[in-house]
């Protein structure tokens, strides 16, 4: 619970800054890592694309303190994160945030990316709180 309000309360902005400042390689580069999840079906990768997407997705906000605190709390999201990628429901909901993140991201709007955000962290709150 603790590290989804953390969540809920950083990765919104972090997601309006990227949406602000993002150069279209970085924009590019997360869309990428979006076609690769759709592909994907082994957990471990997953993972790994999971957090270089939110760990991307800081880099684009151009912001060194959050890319710090985003390497920081990564060990403790993975763990949450490992535990989202067990099933295809849980995958399956996990891209279509990342995608509607990705298509405000393109779209350069600020208030949806942030609105986009805060839908994918609750929809992933959602699913592993119900499977605790």
């Amino acid at each position: 619970r603790e590290i989804f309000e953390f969540r809920a309360l950083l990765e919104p902005q972090i997601a309006e800054w990227a949406a602000i400042r993002a150069s279209q390689r970085e924009i590019d580069a997360l869309a990428n890592l979006v076609e690769q999840q759709a592909g994907e079906s082994d957990p471990r990768t997953l993972k790994l694309l999971d957090d270089a997407f939110h760990l991307g997705l800081a880099r684009a906000a151009h912001n060194h303190v959050v890319m710090g605190v985003i390497r920081s709390i990564n060990a403790v999201v993975g763990q949450v994160r490992s535990e989202a990628y067990q099933g295809p429901q849980r995958n399956r909901i996990s891209l279509e945030g990342h995608r509607k993140i990705l298509k405000a991201l393109n779209a350069r709007d600020p208030e949806a990316v942030s609105k986009a955000m805060r839908r994918h962290i609750a929809e992933i709150r959602g699913l592993v709180v119900e499977e605790e």
